[in-house]
């Protein structure tokens, strides 16, 4: 029977004497001597703070910070998903986006409730407008 690890033989002992492996079990795999332990990267929080407070900003126009709100919003729980809430910057960029998130639809019903407003009180207008001036009257009929 021979080394799994360097190939000499072992005659029936439990450890090769050549290289000191265990008989019958694949040696470990050791890495190179000048090999770098690779380290967890922990993403971008800054991204996620970036797009809350975009989001935040941008919720008076309604559907512009609401896409932004929900871009941040998405963001910090991938971020939570994947590392855990250890970042602050995504604590308070996610409070921010969803703060956004809330502003930006009621300015958006707001904004549509205007729209519909302004289109009523355009379609009920009489057709005529009255302009007095220095004793004259003008009428406008449109």
């Amino acid at each position: 029977m021979n080394c799994q690890n360097c190939g000499a033989n072992v005659d029936g002992k439990a450890f090769c004497a050549q290289c000191g492996a265990p008989v019958g079990q694949p040696a470990p795999v050791q890495a190179p001597y000048n090999a770098i332990p690779q380290q967890q990267t922990l993403g971008n929080p800054t991204k996620v703070l970036v797009f809350g407070i975009i989001g935040l900003a941008l919720s008076g126009f309604g559907i512009i910070g609401l896409i932004f709100s929900i871009i941040g919003l998405v963001q910090a729980n991938k971020y939570i998903a994947q590392y855990g809430n250890v970042a602050n910057q995504v604590r308070i960029g996610r409070r921010l986006a969803i703060a956004g998130l809330i502003i930006s639809i009621i300015m958006t019903v707001f904004w549509i409730f205007m729209i519909i407003l302004v289109a009523v009180a355009a379609a009920s207008s009489q057709g005529t407008w009255t302009v007095r001036s220095n004793g004259y009257t003008y009428r406008i009929n449109y």
